[in-house]
């Protein structure tokens, strides 16, 4: 919900960004780039060691080489893993969508109106239960199709004791 006291959906209708997916993606403190994501890639790279950057400028490789060949295919599972979680995160979000982007709703915002409507419909509990199995259906196939990717790196190591 809104913890602020609305102060943000005014500051975003003031600065005419209300409503625009685009402006919101990068202005929340949710982005893949912000946040508790950005304190994890810190600490993992800070972690990796410098041994295979050494080996590679030894063999001449240059920081962007370094980086890109090296560095980024070590930090792929853990890549996945934050855009697993971010894209839980924005799927199960329906207050976002209730409050600052009402022209993009999405299936969770429509499954809280039906949650909401089912005692005044009627609905059944088994018919609002298998509502929430739908929902579940994106997350889990995203999951299945990038745990081979989160998994990779388990098994694999590089340097020589």
């Amino acid at each position: 919900f809104v913890t602020d006291g609305g102060a943000s959906l005014l500051l975003k209708k003031q600065l005419g960004i209300y409503d625009n997916l685009w402006a919101w993606i990068l202005t929340s403190g949710g982005c893949i780039f912000t946040g508790q994501f950005f304190f994890i890639m810190t600490e993992f790279f800070s972690g990796l060691g410098s041994e295979y950057a050494e080996a590679a400028q030894i063999d001449g490789a240059s920081e962007f080489t370094i980086m890109l060949k090296i560095m980024v295919p070590l930090a792929t599972p853990l890549m996945v893993v934050i855009l697993v979680l971010a894209f839980i995160t924005a799927w199960n979000n329906y207050c976002v969508f209730l409050y600052y982007l009402p022209s993009y709703a999405n299936l969770a915002l429509g499954m809280y109106s039906f949650q909401n409507l089912a005692p005044i419909r009627g609905y059944t509990t088994p018919q609002v239960l298998s509502g929430f199995v739908v929902i579940a259906v994106p997350i889990v196939i995203m999951y299945l199709s990038t745990q081979k990717i989160i998994a990779r790196n388990m098994q694999i190591g590089g340097l020589k004791g």
